[in-house]
């Protein structure tokens, strides 16, 4: 018996929330949620408690994005990558990623004219200088930008690669949080880009981490660039969560 899970529909129209069911898929999701969990006991007993965190498990990861370092117009990034269990960059696609508003062509309906849109975000292209490899989106008045990255199948992440903008880094994200199916699980501010670049050649473009897993998964260079928490110090005024807090699907299910 195969069983599968229907992604909640979210409750706005920002993004296609259609769903994709492959039911080609040879392991069924019970098979997939014992050794899940089969992983995570071993990973927990190679690791100390006081290290062990929880890593999201759900269908849709949502950054909202509270503020630039400095521009009042537009705000934007560069690119972005996720990581399982295992620490293996997880593949996305053009439908697994979205955001509202979508890009500045919003300002100009029927047009595609700037190039800078969501896709450009997970195009592996994240040392982009000029602009064309990233993504930007207006500020509007009393509306918070969003950037969604959703999967048709319930999924844990050890760890998240924030590229900010480099283009014009005032208009790069400084304050965001993330919520994996509506429930918060990170606070944090992304670092602000130097624009010390040479437009004349490539350089590596600095990414912060948000790390749900212990350290032994990082590089030395990685550990440098983890972000701190800051949801538990309740700096979000009226919002209370924990890092250790997840939406897991799967669970509930089998709890049932």
């Amino acid at each position: 018996i195969q069983v599968f899970l229907l992604r909640r529909a979210p409750g706005h129209c920002y993004f296609d929330f259609v769903q994709e069911i492959v039911f080609a898929h040879g392991k069924t999701m019970m098979e997939e949620e014992q050794k899940r969990k089969q992983n995570k006991q071993i990973s927990t007993s190679n690791r100390d408690s006081a290290s062990d965190i929880s890593m999201p498990n759900g269908f849709i990861f949502e950054f909202q994005l509270h503020s630039t370092h400095g521009d009042a117009y537009y705000i934007g990034l560069n690119g972005l990558e996720f990581y399982d269990e295992n620490g293996e960059q997880i593949g996305l696609a053009e439908q697994n990623i979205a955001a509202c508003p979508h890009s500045v062509n919003t300002l100009n309906p029927g047009t595609d004219d700037d190039v800078r849109t969501p896709d450009k975000l997970i195009d592996g292209e994240n040392n982009d200088i000029d602009g064309t490899h990233s993504w930007v989106a207006p500020i509007l008045p009393n509306v918070i930008n969003r950037v969604f990255v959703i999967f048709d199948r319930p999924t844990s992440v050890s760890m998240i690669k924030i590229w900010n903008y480099t283009k014009t880094s005032n208009r790069g994200v400084r304050e965001f949080s993330l919520l994996v199916d509506d429930l918060l699980v990170w606070t944090g501010i992304l670092d602000k880009m130097s624009e010390n670049h040479d437009g004349k050649r490539k350089q590596k473009v600095p990414f912060n981490t948000i790390l749900f897993s212990d350290e032994r998964i990082l590089t030395d260079h990685e550990k440098q660039t983890v972000l701190e928490n800051k949801t538990s110090s309740d700096t979000m005024t009226g919002q209370i969560s924990s890092q250790n807090q997840s939406v897991d699907y799967c669970k509930l299910l089998f709890e049932l």
